[in-house]
């Protein structure tokens, strides 16, 4: 056992925003590595900059957020965020709006195999042009609803079915993804399918994908109807980073080998990606495009 002295709180500032809404930011005070709590920050002092000019200064609604009354994210701007409290260093982060890229096209195959545990893969294809002499980053995500049973422990009877919220598993071996996103590793966890375009710069490409999901798996893997959406999304680098090391530290936690070396004190610790000054937390921005499809059970 060792001991780990405290350190003394800094200001944990999240932010993710995107064009179509009002910024949100949350503040909050980190914490002493054994400590569980979460502490809200409910008098600090939260400005918004565009471009180096005061936008407005955000007032406390509930829970540490702190919302702008009208102003939403403009393109070709620069934001910065000022938050300061009283007994923390003020920090600083800025960030902006990436350029759009749309999907040009998808293609669905849906529920077109099962595998050994009767879960039903799907297959997508999205074609995309990327922008010239622009480094650009992205993410695709597969919402869904799923079906959780809970059962007695005693009798093994289904006790209540809940409807769940949740991401489906995107797998695919295309060169195109990120170095941490694996096609046969951590299947069972959301690992965020994110890609740059280092290799397709200015090109047009289409990238293939598999993916499943948990509402259509077990005794009757197809659904009678189901939409299926599909979420491209432009970020920005910090974002990438961000995603990147929140995935790394994931398969830490979940790799059973990797588990072990940390144990035996031999693998890095994981720092999840910061662009916040003096503080932690993260300031991006992002832009999405969707779509969907609906399946319908054939007769």
């Amino acid at each position: 056992e060792i001991e780990i002295p405290e350190s003394p709180p800094k200001l944990v500032v999240n932010c993710i925003f995107r064009p179509d809404t009002v910024f949100k930011i949350q503040v909050a005070a980190s914490t002493y590595i054994f400590d569980t709590t979460y502490n809200f920050v409910k008098n600090a002092e939260v400005k918004l900059f565009a471009n180096n000019e005061l936008i407005e200064i955000l007032q406390h609604t509930k829970n540490g957020f702190y919302y702008t009354t009208r102003y939403t994210p403009q393109f070709n701007t620069e934001y910065k965020l000022q938050v300061t409290a009283d007994g923390f260093e003020t920090v600083t982060a800025t960030s902006k709006l990436p350029s759009k890229i749309s999907m040009q096209s998808f293609n669905i195959s849906l529920y077109t195999e099962l595998n050994e545990y009767n879960t039903a893969y799907s297959k997508l294809q999205i074609t995309f042009q990327d922008i010239p002499k622009e480094n650009n980053f992205f993410e695709i995500i597969i919402p869904h609803k799923t079906i959780h049973y809970t059962n007695d422990f005693f009798t093994d009877s289904i006790r209540e079915i809940l409807e769940v919220k949740k991401f489906a598993t995107i797998l695919s071996d295309d060169h195109i993804f990120s170095g941490i996103f694996t096609s046969n590793e951590f299947t069972w966890n959301y690992i965020p399918a994110i890609f740059n375009d280092e290799l397709i710069n200015g090109q047009q490409y289409t990238i293939n994908t598999t993916f499943y999901s948990s509402a259509v798996s077990g005794i009757d893997p197809l659904p009678d109807t189901s939409k299926i959406k599909i979420i491209f999304n432009s970020i920005t680098e910090d974002y990438y980073k961000y995603l990147e090391t929140k995935s790394i530290k994931t398969m830490q936690s979940v790799s059973g080998e990797t588990w072990k070396e940390l144990q035996n004190n031999i693998a890095t610790p994981i720092q999840i990606y910061s662009n916040i000054k003096n503080g932690f937390g993260i300031f991006v921005g992002y832009c999405f495009d969707i779509d969907s499809i609906t399946y319908i059970k054939p007769q």
